[in-house]
């Protein structure tokens, strides 16, 4: 009978204990880097990035309040540890980081997380060939592991090439663009299984529904994930300020696969709108995933077998 009781006991305190919620952001945060600029001096080479924008990028950071953020265009890895330090003498504290430098040396991916991760993967050579020539994912492809309540879940940062014609022109520039999207989709469906739980969020570098976008997403015309589609207060959902042609667009990606549906909160995909959006040209995408205790739901699943037999109130 003893055993009974402490087994009710545990049984009644492991499913009584609260889910695990965790804040997810990704970010483009335009040149957080030393690049060529318009100062106040005119234009300005290698200039870092103005600090009236860092200080709005940290605003919005600390309304936001993610438990993890996926950064895009972060400059080399010191730029995110100044990031890093200043927000923490602010009162947000990341303890935990990661930075991935491919390719492009300027513009980077990175993390910054109040909760450990697992492990973590720097995909930095991600290669495909294109017209007989080997070629290089510019940005490469962060993954990250994280276990929370016992529940393994995974991130992947991304950032396609940009849409900006380099010099071989137009088309070969969308070649490439296709070709970064087809490989990091591949490069995400070899990490994870059908049963797992990950979430993929970056920028795209293309309006939803464009060629880029759905080579990112589908495999044919099967999709390998939800789009979360995230919207602002106002129920809008661009994401991208595209100043040359005054045009609004949602380029930045936050995808799902089946099973993270499950931990993702009801009508939490969301676009920040708050203080802080001056920092960039692109707004930060956010989600909140919850997880319950694994314990409670293992103990609450166990077969009759496994639990105590009980016999007109004595053990067998």
């Amino acid at each position: 009978m003893k055993r009974f009781f402490a087994f009710l006991a545990l049984l009644l305190l492991a499913s009584g204990l609260p889910a695990a919620n965790v804040r997810v952001a990704s970010w483009n945060v335009r040149n957080y880097n030393g690049a060529d600029r318009r100062t106040e001096s005119g234009w300005t080479p290698s200039a870092p990035k103005d600090e009236d924008e860092k200080e709005a990028l940290r605003h919005a950071i600390l309304a936001a309040k993610p438990d993890v953020i996926l950064f895009q265009e972060m400059g080399p890895e010191a730029y995110l540890t100044e990031l890093q330090r200043d927000l923490a003498k602010e009162g947000a504290d990341y303890p935990y980081s990661a930075h991935l430098t491919a390719a492009d040396k300027d513009r980077c991916l990175a993390a910054l997380s109040k909760i450990p991760f697992k492990s973590v993967e720097k995909v930095e050579n991600l290669t495909y060939t294109l017209a007989g020539q080997v070629m290089l994912v510019r940005r490469g492809l962060l993954v990250l592991h994280f276990e929370t309540r016992g529940t393994p879940w995974t991130l992947f940062d991304f950032h396609v090439k940009s849409r900006e014609r380099d010099k071989l022109g137009e088309a070969a520039t969308n070649r490439e663009r296709l070709s970064e999207a087809e490989c990091l989709r591949g490069a995400i469906l070899a990490r994870s299984g059908l049963g797992d739980k990950w979430l993929a969020a970056g920028d795209v570098n293309d309006p939803a529904g464009g060629a880029v976008w759905r080579r990112l997403t589908r495999v044919q015309k099967e999709a390998i994930g939800t789009d979360l589609r995230p919207k602002d207060s106002r129920g809008e959902y661009w994401t991208y300020y595209y100043s040359k042609n005054d045009t609004y667009q949602r380029i930045d990606l936050m995808l799902a696969s089946e099973p993270m549906l499950t931990s993702v909160k009801r009508n939490s995909a969301l676009i920040f709108d708050g203080t802080g959006c001056a920092a960039s040209d692109h707004r930060m995408c956010m989600v909140d995933l919850t997880f319950p205790d694994a314990g409670a739901d293992a103990l609450q699943k166990a077969p009759a077998k496994d639990k105590p037999a009980i016999e007109n109130g004595e053990e067998e």
